[in-house]
């Protein structure tokens, strides 16, 4: 919310400094929208002087805007944010085109002023532009620390990070407490994923972190805030320079933080390294893997950085995000919950912990965790940069370095592609039309990860993430919600609740 308003105070304060300069004829040459005369651009509003169609994305969560400007304009619009032509495609059928058709157009990432400091200019695999460097990253990514292997070799990481945290619940439990599910939902991602990155174990066994490991824990989760706030300079670049909402000084400070901490890690593994050693319980960490490759796939050390980075900050965020909106869907579709603890009874007993070799057998598990997902996209908006002239199957003219948002959000809750479309009903993906529909990329109306080039290639260990401590949280524990459950969204790289989940637990295993 706090970034929220600094945008739209920076607004206010740039419209006002534009009225006191404009002419008559300074208007006119502004406001004149000849796109749809020439047909070379999709509808979309008019946009307003200088700042065109920005002032439509304040004052509420952008994917609900653009959404709402969708039902208005159609599933492909024009916007102009700033002076940056933008598309924004709402349909399945539009992100297929974009996605599938022009993949290679849209292949790159916009060049945001935060994500540059942020990432060592643009070294990580997130938000480098396409090219040569991107290319070789994805490769090292896909084949070295993505693969199927590589995320079975952390199952006892997870396990054991998922247990520490359920010990406290298990605490709760017996007293009828109240549990703030974000903090324990967070803690678990966050530390799994640190350990599987780094094998850098915060706080110890007993999670009591130091000064430093706070600040710093602290940093990563305002870093992935931040990178995903609207930056009034990144659509009008020349006034960048001013820094009106203060985010280039805030982006300063963080990296300098997160640099040392991760330069710090560096210098102890290859230390470490040089003695012989391993990652944690012998199983190579991300960061091992990145050091061992270093000097074959010629990564600086900044791009090492800041691919951890990536892992840690945008692999731990959309994990808890995904968990807690699915914790809150159960706490208020009791029916499902109970379905679902039935089903893990079945196949695994009550008499041992759920195992990940357990997984492929929860079905409906599956199904909640894909539902989740649909209504509750952990990235509502992915956003793409075009790397060269195109034309649409529409006739529409697309230029190099045009923006193109895929509100995901819209997508998902589109009632021609979705029966029932906002309502939460894991079923839909057991029968019927939706029974084959994945979330990898292939069914272009259920895309959280995106699709094409720029696909997440971390979505596999997400996953697993999310499925493990969902199934260990239903198995455990019946749930009873405290008072209605606020639902409203707060927008930002991932889409968390605006306000954070909290449930009574009872135990349920003996």
């Amino acid at each position: 919310m706090a970034a929220q308003a600094s945008s739209t105070a920076a607004l206010s304060l740039l419209w006002s400094l534009l009225v006191a300069i404009w002419k008559k004829t300074l208007g006119k040459l502004f406001f004149r929208d000849d796109r749809h005369q020439q047909d070379h651009t999709p509808p979309g509003p008019r946009p307003l002087p200088v700042i065109g169609n920005l002032h439509q994305l304040l004052g509420r969560p952008p994917h609900q805007a653009l959404l709402d400007l969708s039902k208005r304009h159609g599933p492909l619009m024009f916007l102009r944010l700033g002076c940056v032509p933008t598309f924004v495609a709402s349909s399945a059928e539009a992100a297929r085109e974009f996605l599938h058709t022009h993949d290679l157009v849209f292949a790159s990432r916009p060049r945001y002023a935060v994500a540059r400091e942020l990432t060592y200019n643009f070294a990580d695999i997130m938000w480098a532009p396409y090219g040569d460097h991107w290319r070789h990253l994805r490769k090292v990514c896909s084949l070295e620390l993505f693969s199927g292997k590589r995320v079975d070799s952390f199952e006892r990481v997870r396990k054991e990070e998922i247990s520490s945290a359920l010990a406290t619940v298990e605490e709760a439990a017996r007293a009828s407490s109240v549990v703030d599910l974000r903090a324990v939902l967070s803690d678990i991602t966050l530390y799994s994923i640190l350990r599987m990155a780094t094998s850098q174990e915060f706080g110890g066994k007993k999670k009591q972190l130091s000064r430093f490991e706070r600040r710093v824990k602290e940093t990563i989760e305002h870093a992935v805030e931040m990178i995903g706030a609207l930056n009034v300079g990144d659509y009008l670049p020349s006034l960048r320079w001013m820094d009106l909402q203060g985010y280039g000084r805030r982006a300063r400070k963080l990296h300098a933080l997160q640099d040392a901490f991760f330069q710090s890690l560096i210098d102890r593994k290859r230390q470490y390294q040089w003695r012989g050693g391993a990652g944690a319980g012998g199983v190579e960490d991300l960061l091992d893997v990145l050091l061992a490759s270093q000097e074959k796939n010629a990564l600086t050390d900044d791009t090492i950085k800041a691919v951890i980075q990536d892992v840690i900050g945008a692999g731990s965020d959309t994990a808890w995000v995904t968990c807690e909106w699915a914790m809150a869907e159960l706490l208020r579709h009791p029916a499902a919950m109970r379905r679902a603890q039935r089903e893990i009874d079945a196949v695994v007993g009550r008499d041992r912990v759920v195992e990940e070799s357990d997984l492929p057998g929860l079905n409906f598990l599956h199904a909640i965790v894909k539902e989740t997902l649909r209504l509750h996209p952990p990235s509502p908006v992915i956003l793409y940069e075009s790397t060269m002239p195109c034309v649409s199957s529409a006739g529409y003219r697309i230029a190099q370095g045009a923006r193109l948002l895929v509100n995901v959000y819209a997508i998902s809750r589109d009632a021609n592609s979705w029966e029932r479309a906002l309502d939460f009903w894991p079923e839909r993906f057991e029968e019927g039309a939706k029974k084959g529909v994945d979330v990898r990329g292939q069914n272009f109306e259920l895309i959280p990860f995106g699709s094409g080039r720029r696909i997440c290639p971390g979505m596999g260990m997400g996953l697993r993430m999310v499925q493990c401590v969902l199934a260990r949280l239903l198995q455990g524990f019946d749930w009873e919600k405290v008072g209605e459950i606020d639902m409203r969204e707060k927008f930002g790289l991932a889409m968390p609740k605006l306000v954070p989940l909290q449930a009574i637990p009872c135990p349920r295993r003996s």
